[in-house]
């Protein structure tokens, strides 16, 4: 027994509605996957590495089927328009995701699968990767150096004669280096390697 606007909402074609699902409470671990609905079924949802790419609907359904699948499970959506939270721990931090969530109404009617990606918080402390800096390049009127950052980041860096002192943090943040031959900074990207000039100042 329903009414009228029951009716018309029960002979929709499901769909998780525009915009969801979204990452809330986002955590270097952990996350909430948020979800809204035209009507009521079950939402069924998953994580998979970015790497690995996103998954099906078949695959939503039986995780079981597809080891790329970290992360699983389903939620009742008892009424459209209302938030449902899926909440997924033991994620790593820094990692890069795919959050894929599918619904499926009482009569086996599937939706679209919608999918978005998401990157965890990396609170690790940065630093050289190991090996780096080196110089990679000597002239008699220039030099190179090549850098590695273990996470994405600013670096600052100065070039000074041998024997002087070194800057400290707040001398990088203020540009307070008498006496250089060159300083700046770059924007790292993790793990990637960069070559640049540092006998020239670069802001």
């Amino acid at each position: 027994v329903m009414d009228s606007a029951a009716a018309i909402e029960s002979s929709e074609d499901p769909r998780l509605l525009a915009g969801y699902p979204k990452i809330t409470d986002s955590a270097p671990t952990s996350v909430k996957g948020l979800m809204r609905t035209n009507k009521s079924g079950t939402i069924y949802w998953a994580v998979t590495s970015v790497t690995d790419g996103s998954v099906k609907d078949a695959d939503l359904i039986k995780p079981s089927n597809n080891p790329r699948i970290l992360k699983s499970g389903n939620l009742k959506a008892a009424a459209s328009n209302t938030d449902y939270n899926a909440a997924v721990s033991g994620l790593t931090a820094g990692g890069s995701y795919y959050f894929s969530a599918v619904l499926v109404d009482a009569r086996d009617q599937h939706s679209a699968v919608k999918t978005v990606s998401f990157t965890t918080p990396d609170t690790s402390v940065p630093n050289f990767a190991s090996g780096f800096p080196y110089m990679s390049k000597i002239t008699n009127t220039a030099g190179e150096v090549t850098v590695m950052a273990t996470k994405s980041c600013r670096l600052y860096y100065a070039l000074l004669p041998k024997g002087a002192t070194a800057p400290t943090a707040n001398d990088f943040r203020t540009s307070n280096i008498p006496g250089n031959f060159g300083y700046g900074t770059r924007e790292m990207t993790k793990n990637v390697s960069e070559t640049f000039r540092v006998n020239q100042k670069s802001l």
